[in-house]
């Protein structure tokens, strides 16, 4: 195959097995060849779910705390006679015939799948085989409400990103994209109401059970939860809170230069990972380049020939900051110098008394004692 059917990147690395002039680019060459270029399909799909996984990650827990929070008080309002150990009320569907159980297991069983099913339900009335909601299934209003939220999440940040011009996932204006919608705070808000839900369902729950259970048996229950269940709980606020960003580019992505780079990625990059792990890859080279080290950030580039312009243009964005906050610091110390001044001006000298305004005897008897 001829270097003319070749991608750039490809090209570029075959130039550096054939050049012997630099050591440094003789390096063995460490990523595949990137795509030549990632159709707006295949961006959407890296979007919806590898860029948003730990968000469906989020639902799916926040989708089983809820159902199974929600069978686990229901076992504490069925009545069991412990002497002939049968249950009381081993189905209470009315349009469904009775089924009885043989046990305590298959009836918790059949408990799991009439919430799991009341989950996916809007009807306030919902009945199941094991279970009534008599006007209170809310389980389907917070579980589509919490889906609601994610997919405005996803769809908010692939139109951020196509309203950019990012459409290639290569491109600098991608990154770009991304990072100006996760530093928004509509995304802020909305990532907080996520928060929010699990939080609320489990004081929703508190509140039910505190005041439909005897005393003894709420205590027990919020016992029995503390120790078995605060475990998942947990767990899916502490995948709501993840969601927060908290890695910021230390350059500044707005500048010409950025946007119009093209980023070598391969299939593997769009449909198997994130783009977390590329983010920090590519502030490390950028800060290896800048202290002479050009390896990292020309393998990440489609055109490596953009390096220097891309360290460049950190450098200016670096330089500009770092006046402006001297400048500040300047004004600081200036106000500082000045106050010190003032209160230099206040303290007396040689023993004399501050010139403090006076009345006329306190003038007369300064004088005297003088």
């Amino acid at each position: 195959m001829g270097s003319a059917e070749l991608s750039p990147s490809c090209q570029w690395h075959l130039h550096e097995a054939t050049d012997s002039s630099n050591v440094e680019q003789r390096r063995p060459r460490t990523m595949p060849c990137s795509v030549e270029r990632v159709p707006l399909l295949a961006t959407m799909i890296h979007m919806i779910a590898f860029e948003w996984l730990p968000l469906w990650i989020f639902w799916f827990g926040y989708n089983s705390l809820i159902t199974s929070m929600t069978t686990y008080l229901m076992l504490w309002y069925v009545e069991i006679d412990l002497e002939n150990k049968a249950l009381l009320f081993p189905g209470i569907g009315d349009s469904l015939p009775r089924r009885g159980v043989d046990n305590l297991g298959e009836y918790v069983f059949c408990l799991q799948n009439d919430v799991n099913v009341a989950s996916w339900s809007l009807d306030l009335n919902f009945r199941g085989i094991c279970v009534e909601f008599d006007n209170y299934n809310v389980l389907g209003v917070a579980n589509y409400s919490c889906l609601l939220l994610c997919f405005v999440l996803v769809f908010g940040s692939m139109l951020a990103v196509l309203l950019s011009r990012g459409a290639d996932l290569r491109t600098g204006k991608y990154l770009a994209g991304k990072w100006d919608f996760e530093r928004n705070s509509f995304y802020r808000c909305l990532v907080i109401l996520l928060l929010m839900s699990p939080l609320s369902c489990m004081a929703c729950a508190a509140y039910v059970s505190g005041t439909t259970l005897r005393t003894r048996a709420f205590v027990d229950l919020l016992q029995a939860f503390l120790y078995y269940g605060a475990d998942s709980t947990l767990v899916t606020i502490a995948s709501a809170y993840a969601l927060l960003p908290s890695w910021h580019p230390r350059f500044d992505y707005h500048t010409d230069a950025f946007q119009h780079l093209r980023f070598r990625r391969t299939w593997y990059d769009v449909f198997c990972s994130s783009s977390i792990a590329f983010y920090q890859q590519l502030e490390e080279a950028i800060l290896l380049a800048q202290s002479g080290s050009w390896q990292a950030l020309r393998e990440l580039l489609e055109e490596p020939n953009q390096a220097e312009e891309l360290v460049r243009a950190c450098e200016i964005s670096d330089s500009l900051s770092t006046a402006s906050s001297s400048a500040t610091e300047s004004t600081d110390a200036e106000a500082e110098a000045s106050g010190s001044e003032a209160a230099a001006a206040m303290v007396p000298r040689s023993g004399q008394p501050l010139l403090w305004p006076r009345s006329a005897s306190q003038v007369d008897s300064v004088a005297s004692s003088r």
